[in-house]
């Protein structure tokens, strides 16, 4: 309960413990604002881990109060549990920094070798495509068609080296089914159809890969 934890922390706070005094007061308050489970070593969630800075500070002032001589415990109170919340979110922010870094490596790794594998992409929304290459690092512009059926969206990819645009096209124009169009600057037009929708313009000069080869 809130005053049992209280109890404790300036329990701790009076036999020089500072550590178990914050977290006593940690512990606290999920009462006041149930955001956060207890203790604070049970806490994962670095965001919700941050906002308790502020609950501490508030909640050391109450106990303050109780006792004017603990002032200069609670100070040491404070500086034990910005301790303790650096070591819990140590792990955390890691383990984060390595996820965000192995989907990079992975978006990275899956727009380069597009080229290579252009059937890849076949089944994926514009915005799935163009959520790639931003988390490959590129910045995207997503518009959609000013010509032809106006019914397909461009993916304006500006930094690849390969890559400038990416056409994705539901399908009900003159080419009749879905299809995706890369445009490279390495291998000309490339384009990704289905051979039993797709009907292909006479003279058309694009490569066109065929997703059931």
């Amino acid at each position: 309960t809130p005053i049992s934890d209280g109890i404790s922390a300036a329990m701790s706070l009076a036999k020089g413990d500072y550590v178990g005094a914050g977290l006593s007061i940690v512990s606290m308050i999920p009462y006041l604002g149930d955001t956060i489970g207890k203790p604070i070593k049970a806490a994962r969630n670095g965001k919700k881990i941050l906002k308790l800075r502020k609950e501490i500070a508030e909640l050391i002032q109450i106990i303050e109060k109780f006792s004017p001589a603990g002032r200069k415990a609670s100070a040491k109170t404070k500086d034990a549990v910005a301790q303790e919340i650096k070591q819990v979110l140590k792990p955390t922010l890691g383990n984060t920094k390595n996820k965000i870094t192995l989907s990079a490596n992975r978006a990275k790794h899956l727009v380069d070798n597009l080229i290579e594998n252009p059937k890849s992409i076949w089944g994926k929304s514009a915005e799935d495509i163009a959520q790639q290459f931003k988390d490959a690092g590129y910045e995207v512009i997503l518009e959609k068609s000013t010509k032809g059926s106006k019914l397909s969206t461009q993916i304006r990819i500006q930094g690849h080296p390969k890559i400038a645009n990416i056409q994705v096209h539901p399908g009900g124009g003159r080419h009749g089914g879905s299809y995706y169009k890369i445009s490279t600057s390495t291998q000309g037009t490339i384009k990704i159809v289905d051979p039993i929708t797709y009907k292909p313009t006479p003279g058309e000069k694009a490569t066109i890969i065929n997703i059931t080869n």
